[in-house]
């Protein structure tokens, strides 16, 4: 009996040790790594940022549920080589897509400044919405010295809004960019954000929390961090708690993460303090183009993310009919890429095909409209 129970023990050992070595060599390994693990001091405090990328900072490896990549930063504090601008570069400006999760070299601002032959300055910054863009593409003008030819900004449809109605949301902390939304009442728009002392409680929080004092605790937390197979169970299970009769669950009234619920999906009738928000939002984009109109350059809005539907759909209508040059890049993609994976699996942010099929619909559109 024992021989028997030992045996069927060996068996399924065996077992789980061969689908481990097997969905380690798949995507699935890169569950094991962090949504995003920013280099430390990667960031620095800024008086009218809040937060901004640190300039030189040097080539450091950035790990994502993805493949690794190197980043870097210039004397501007964009990821992007060190060079002198010329009158007339071409200032591309967005969030973390624009940022990119990839090589720099394989990115959709390095591949369209190849494509149209111009001098691009690549300055996206990861969790911004455009009032954070609009003080930054400021800041790298002035820096610059040099007057802009075009600038270029990248609208993220599902992200940008909730950044701006936070903004401005970040402080550094032990080298680390972290959020300080503490809440927002989705009754009345009134937000809440975390003090320093707060902050550091939570940092001590975070630091107990990952010294585990008993011999399950450690197992389990090496179990989670270095195998594959438990971190996706872990994640089906999640994933399954986040969903009600196959939808997604409705949020409470007191919102206490940034991204914890899309505010283009907020009941305007409800909560109507929204549309205040929304037409504020649209100020900055519009103050994006008066920044461009400043320099006589031409300003172009690519979106991604942003449906012909409902409160996004009447926002995009809008985007259509007061900007001159505009185009929901994301549709052009998915077309073009004709089943392909245009993402990363697990981060979502664009994969090489995603950034190659991105510059070229923008060099394509650029060119069809006159702009290049």
């Amino acid at each position: 009996m024992l021989k028997n129970s030992l045996l069927v023990l060996m068996s399924i050992t065996l077992t789980l040790l061969l689908v481990e070595a097997g969905l380690r060599l798949t995507e699935y390994r890169y569950l094991l790594n962090p949504y995003i693990d920013f280099p430390d001091n990667y960031f620095v405090e800024d008086a009218e940022l809040g937060v901004d990328m640190a300039a030189n900072f040097p080539p450091r490896e950035v790990r994502f549920q993805g493949p690794s990549f190197t980043t870097f930063t210039n004397r501007f504090g964009c990821f992007d080589y060190e060079q002198d601008p010329e009158d007339g570069y071409i200032l591309i400006i967005g969030d973390s897509t624009t940022w990119g999760f990839a090589p720099l070299e394989s990115k959709w601002t390095s591949l369209l400044g190849e494509m149209a032959g111009r001098q691009t300055l690549k300055c996206g910054v990861s969790g911004t919405g455009p009032a954070y863009q609009l003080a930054k593409a400021r800041k790298v003008i002035e820096q610059s010295g040099k007057r802009p030819g075009m600038i270029i900004v990248l609208y993220d449809g599902n992200n940008d809004f909730n950044d701006d109605v936070v903004f401005p949301g970040y402080a550094m902390s032990h080298g680390q960019r972290v959020n300080t939304l503490k809440s927002l009442d989705l009754r009345t728009g009134v937000l809440e954000r975390y003090t320093s002392a707060e902050l550091e409680e939570k940092y001590a929080q975070y630091q107990s929390s990952q010294s585990a004092t008993t011999i399950k605790g450690r197992l389990v937390q090496l179990m989670k961090r270095n195998s594959v197979l438990v971190t996706l169970l872990l994640k089906s299970l999640n994933d399954a708690r986040q969903t009600a009769d196959g939808k997604p669950v409705s949020p409470g009234p007191i919102l206490q993460s940034r991204y914890g619920f899309y505010l283009w999906n907020v009941d305007t009738d409800t909560y109507p303090w929204v549309l205040s928000a929304l037409e504020e939002h649209f100020s900055h984009v519009m103050a994006l183009k008066e920044l461009a109109d400043h320099y006589n350059a031409p300003f172009i809005l690519f979106s991604t993310y942003l449906e012909d539907s409902g409160l996004k759909g009447s926002f995009r209508a809008r985007l259509a009919g007061e900007l001159p040059y505009y185009l929901n890049v994301w549709d052009t993609i998915m077309e073009a890429a004709d089943g392909r994976r245009a993402g990363w699996r697990y981060n979502g942010h664009w994969n090489i095909l995603g950034n190659r099929l991105a510059a070229e619909a923008m060099y394509r559109y650029l060119r069809e409209a006159g702009a290049l």
